[in-house]
């Protein structure tokens, strides 16, 4: 048995960043790029055509003369780079010394890489959601001469706001005359009609190594500081601005010091990981056994035989619950629940190899089945030639890959003893909320007691309750203006008044009715809002990389307290779900009905995930409700960043930092929260998910 579902959330944290920083996660930035202000690769205020590395990511604070930026970037793909800003603009448009809080995204695309000739060209825009204070387009290109790097460019929007000329594209048509007004409403809209127009205005630096740690910079700037000037009596003497970058030893560190517009002093601090790297290397996983070749034919010895006994024993040394076993002619089935390894691969990598020691030498053939919560995922034949070929072989993962056989299986070997068992946890949790206009990083830290109670093999029940120790997420006292049902936008009276607090009650029931289809039935306190019922039926077949679901709950909004009280409020909700697994770098999720406030529309998600288990998402929600209706941010939408334990620690951990970013948290598009959603539960035994990291089956 998994322990009360040990690969749940296992942390939700700000401090994400710190903690992948004390890791001493190498970024090899120091040959790369540095962050700007604006917390993008770049030179201070301008941007380059320089890209980080493939999947990395950075965490920047930058600030000047009343802003205080805080930006995400993550390099989508090579060539793609995407960027999320949270900032604090002191008297921006209230004039009476109140801080204003933005939101903003960019993107850039390197639409041609550098060579020996020629520079890396990069398109951008910069601010293209939200209110367009930062609100900008900008072509760059960056040529490497000797140690120096040169960047020159045209910009418009912010970028074109000092020493502007005639707009370049004014050939194609008229209407790059002129720069629209942004008309950005309730916020979150995508204004597509102003990139590119309006006067035009050139900027360009160079940045120059001095050592391999510190950088010096020097940029002439085409932002006339328009809002800074206005807003806060910014006084911009030059265009040039200059300053220092400073990369710490590990690489995931830089500071930066800079001289704006002549009269201006600016700092950045930005925090930079890879992925695909960690001070780690490898891992410090314990050794694998070797594959057991038979040596009964070339010596003549007796041959071995199936050693059941010993081969539990050793299963469960290394982590795994083994579940059963049976053997048919040459070919023996071993069921396993993983306990320790992240990565499915790893996990039947070493059950494979100790499967060779222990069964006799008649077998040829091994199916490892993974199994999670008593049900099973996918069959992986490997047949005992092939591992002693591939053990020591140098050949790509790919190729090993080729000679292994999935398939479905529907049901155990043997069914698990009818009996009850109980299971306790006490352990601390984080929760947080963002963006809140009057205190935009809230807290609470505590102390969780979850128990789970196993009525049959397929059916148990389970309870968390939480306390708090320190926080304010129990301080919000801006009241909800949603003119929609308050489904989600009251949660500031959860927080009042529910510590300590019932957050689930539950009894649940999963099953598998063919080889392709799970079901999972649910009852009672749902989460910590919603009491009711849940059914759901996913359709999957293990080898196939696409898988169909539904879902439907009927529920009732939970008393303030969270206790067993129920308010008025009752809702129908469910959705059709299609999943899609594009193979090596995405994987995407689309989600069809009604949400809890009645409104009917569709949720779109799209993760980029590596090799080694990070994830970065992207998700939005458009339903029938109007923009102007669902209020600030016109729609749902968010960000999320997975972090494997494992590549922080450098050994075997289940466990997942899991922190979703919601942009704004209002009642359209609000989904409910129910644990044991058959996809994430069943994912990682999926081909196309193990498949990314089948270079782990040695491990």
């Amino acid at each position: 048995m998994q322990y009360l579902q040990l690969a749940r959330r296992f942390s939700q944290s700000l401090v994400l960043f710190f903690i992948i920083d004390i890791s001493g996660a190498v970024a090899d930035v120091a040959k790369g790029p540095t962050h700007g202000l604006y917390g993008t690769p770049g030179l201070i205020d301008m941007p380059t055509s320089e890209n980080a590395p493939d999947a990395s990511v950075a965490f920047s604070l930058s600030g000047y003369n009343g802003q205080i930026r805080s930006t995400l970037t993550f390099q989508i793909l090579p060539g793609l780079l995407g960027s999320f800003r949270y900032s604090t603009l002191y008297n921006e448009w209230t004039g009476d010394g109140r801080q204003h809080w933005d939101r903003s995204f960019d993107l850039r695309y390197q639409v041609m890489p550098e060579t020996r000739l020629l520079p890396a060209i990069s398109l951008g825009v910069q601010d293209f959601i939200g209110t367009g204070v930062f609100s900008g387009e900008y072509v760059v290109g960056t040529k490497t001469i000797g140690p120096l790097k040169a960047s020159v460019g045209l910009g418009w929007g912010r970028y074109g706001s000092h020493n502007g000329f005639k707009n370049p594209l004014s050939g194609l048509s008229s209407k790059f005359d002129t720069r629209p007004a942004r008309d950005f409403g309730v916020g979150g809209e995508v204004e597509a009609n102003g990139w590119f127009r309006g006067d035009a205005a050139a900027f360009g630096g160079l940045s120059w190594p001095l050592n391999d740690q510190l950088t010096a910079k020097l940029e002439y700037s085409s932002d006339a500081y328009v809002h800074e000037t206005q807003q806060y009596g910014q006084v911009v003497k030059t265009p040039w601005n200059y300053g220092a970058t400073y990369m710490a030893k590990s690489g995931t560190r830089s500071y930066g010091l800079y001289w704006l517009g002549g009269s201006k002093l600016a700092f950045s601090v930005s925090v930079i990981a890879d992925p695909k790297k960690t001070s780690n290397g490898s891992g410090r996983d314990l050794a694998p056994l070797p594959v057991r070749r038979d040596l009964s034919r070339p010596l003549g010895l007796p041959p071995a035989q199936t050693d059941a006994h010993t081969l539990y024993k050793v299963l469960k040394a290394d982590g795994f619950n083994p579940v059963g076993h049976e053997i048919t002619g040459t070919t023996a089935r071993l069921q396993i629940e993983n306990l320790r390894y992240r990565s499915s691969s790893q996990a039947v990598g070493r059950a494979a190899r100790i499967a060779s020691r222990y069964f006799g030498d008649e077998i040829a053939i091994f199916a490892i089945d993974l199994v999670e919560k008593n049900l099973p995922l996918t069959s992986v034949e490997i047949s005992r030639e092939s591992l002693v070929a591939y053990e020591f072989s140098l050949a790509p993962a790919e190729e090993f890959m080729d000679q292994v056989a999935f398939r479905d299986v529907k049901s155990l070997v043997s069914a698990p003893e009818e009996k009850s068992s109980f299971y306790w946890r006490l352990r601390p949790y984080f929760d947080y909320g963002l963006f809140d206009p009057d205190q935009p990083v809230r807290f609470e830290f505590g102390v969780a007691l979850e128990t789970e109670y196993v009525f049959s093999p397929s059916s148990f029940a389970e309870f968390g309750i939480y306390k708090q120790v320190i926080g304010n997420l129990d301080s919000i006292e801006r009241d909800s203006n949603s003119v929609l049902p308050h489904v989600r936008s009251d949660h500031k009276h959860y927080h009042k008044q529910g510590d300590p607090g019932l957050e689930y009650l539950t009894v649940n029931y999963l099953t598998k009715p063919h080889a392709t289809g799970y079901v999972r039935l649910t009852g009672g306190y749902l989460e910590a809002m919603y009491a009711g019922v849940s059914a759901e039926y996913l359709w999957q077949p293990t080898t196939q990389n696409w898988g169909l679901g539904i879902e439907l709950n009927k529920v009732r909004q939970r008393d303030f307290d969270m206790r067993f009280g129920l308010r008025p409020y009752d809702v129908f909700t469910g959705h059709v779900s299609a999943y899609y697994d594009f193979g090596g770098r995405f994987d995407g999720q689309l989600d069809i009905g009604q949400y809890l406030a009645g409104d009917k529309g569709a949720t779109l998600s799209v993760n980029r995930v590596t090799s080694n288990g990070w994830r970065f998402g992207a998700w939005a929600t458009l339903t029938d409700v109007p923009f102007k209706t669902f209020g600030e941010g016109s729609f749902d939408k968010g960000l999320r960043v997975d972090i494997p334990l494992d590549w922080i620690l450098g050994k075997p951990s289940p466990l997942v930092m899991q922190t979703p970013i919601r942009i704004i948290g209002r009642d359209g598009g609000a989904r409910l929260h129910v644990n044991h959603r058959l996809y994430p539960l069943i994912q990682h035994g999926q081909r196309a998910d193990m498949g990314r990291e089948w270079a782990r089956f040695w491990r």
